[in-house]
């Protein structure tokens, strides 16, 4: 089975400027980058990645974008562009010179005031541009807030990250599920599958609740690489989803991902500057 991985992490501690993520006494403190990602996954399977950038710091954008320019397995970008922060119109008209810029995620989400006037503004203009906004929503306020935004900004794709982190265990969290049904329910929302949440028969409950309300071409597998590598092998833990997924596991896997990121056509080239 293709696989179109629709979430992956980038870095490299060597950089003079260093890194802000992951921190130096983290077990995932070292360089991943696109050849390592290919070493971790099946080559022949693996079609194609979504990078994502974990920074508010602009410098590393930059050095995403870069480091794309020089990937084709890289084949889109999710930036931050510090949405809720002046200046932001003019780094997106920068970013839209970079064919591979898809949409932005906000993160770390506790940092960002999801009302603010600034950072509203910044979602109108991300959706006249036809761009994703996604971020991770671990509570049931997040979730809320996820669904009203998305509600508000009808024609941006919003896209959920980490399967709105549901608690581990054989239990469905019955505030994951409520949060889960409000995103569910605003047809311009979809949600990411990631490796941790799928290896582990346990998480078959979780998987099975998203088919339910999502369905299966809202969902997008993105293995959260290199984060889930401590925990998870990526042959292994795509094998599985395959198997809980049955007959819905192409689209899941790789075209659902495709389809949401890489639809629309790619912008022209203006400028090689950096944003």
């Amino acid at each position: 089975m293709k696989i179109f991985d629709s979430h992956v992490h980038f870095v490299d501690p060597n950089r003079p400027e260093g890194i802000l993520w992951p921190r130096a006494d983290s077990s995932i403190y070292r360089r991943h980058l696109p050849d390592d990602l290919l070493k971790a996954s099946k080559p022949a399977t693996l079609t194609g990645c979504v990078a994502v950038e974990t920074s508010r710091r602009p410098t590393d954008d930059d050095w995403l974008v870069r480091l794309a320019r020089g990937s084709s397995l890289i084949e889109a970008v999710v930036l931050n562009l510090q949405p809720d922060t002046r200046g932001f119109e003019s780094r997106l008209e920068q970013a839209l010179t970079v064919e591979k810029f898809v949409g932005i995620r906000l993160r770390p989400i506790e940092t960002y005031n999801l009302q603010s006037p600034e950072l509203l503004q910044s979602f109108g203009l991300l959706q006249q541009e036809g761009k994703t906004i996604e971020f991770g929503a671990k509570t049931l306020v997040l979730k809320e807030s996820f669904a009203r935004l998305a509600a508000q900004f009808d024609e941006t794709t919003w896209i959920l990250d980490h399967c709105g982190h549901p608690p581990a265990g054989e239990t469905l969290s019955p505030q994951w599920c409520d949060g889960i049904v409000e995103i569910a329910a605003v047809p311009n929302t979809v949600c990411k599958i990631s490796s941790e949440y799928c290896e582990a028969k346990s998480w078959s409950p979780v998987l099975q609740f998203l088919i339910q309300h999502f369905g299966p071409k809202r969902l997008l597998y993105g293995s959260n690489w290199p984060v889930c590598t401590p925990t998870v092998d990526l042959v292994r833990a795509t094998s599985q989803l395959t198997q809980l997924t049955g007959n819905h596991g192409q689209d899941i896997m790789e075209g659902n991902a495709r389809r949401v990121y890489c639809a629309a056509p790619a912008i022209e080239a203006k400028s090689t500057g950096e944003i």
